[in-house]
């Protein structure tokens, strides 16, 4: 019978890495998927061919696919979400303000990412009053130009 798993240390060793890079880029969020039983790490070998496949170069200036593609081809970073919504960068970046306003995200191990359209929803939901902003941001700066971005977010929305 064929194995259908490599463990952290026989994966080191086909690639000649050392274990501690391979649980490095666990904590990262890179790397192949991994199946985690308590302390017992696992790595299908289906995913360790994806990733060795999103891992192929063309020459050494080329750069791999991203790896965060894994997760979901929709979901994207602070900066990406900012300049697709309009909406103030420091809205998303700031964990308080973020958390505090309930901006939908999702969170990859230590990283951050969005999705477009559960983010659109929720600044569509401010600007038609389905959803308040929390008392704790009310009548602040942020919650003036958080409002007007939304505004004009679902106003170029309109045109398109």
């Amino acid at each position: 019978m064929e194995k259908a798993y490599f463990t952290e240390v026989e994966l080191a060793l086909r690639w000649d890495l050392s274990p501690k890079t391979l649980q490095r880029w666990r904590t990262d969020g890179r790397g192949p998927h991994f199946l985690k039983f308590s302390k017992c790490v696992r790595y299908p070998i289906d995913e360790i061919m994806v990733f060795e496949n999103k891992s192929m170069r063309d020459s050494t200036s080329s750069r791999p696919n991203d790896i965060y593609t894994t997760y979901g081809d929709d979901l994207l970073t602070i900066k990406q979400i900012a300049q697709a919504t309009g909406l103030p960068l420091y809205i998303f970046a700031n964990m308080k303000i973020r958390e505090g306003l309930k901006v939908p995200h999702t969170k990859l191990q230590n990283l951050i990412r969005f999705s477009f359209a559960e983010v659109r929803n929720w600044a569509l939901a401010l600007c038609d009053g389905s959803a308040r902003i929390p008392y704790a941001f009310e009548n602040t700066s942020i919650a003036h130009e958080l409002m007007k971005a939304a505004v004009q977010f679902r106003n170029s929305r309109a045109v398109e």
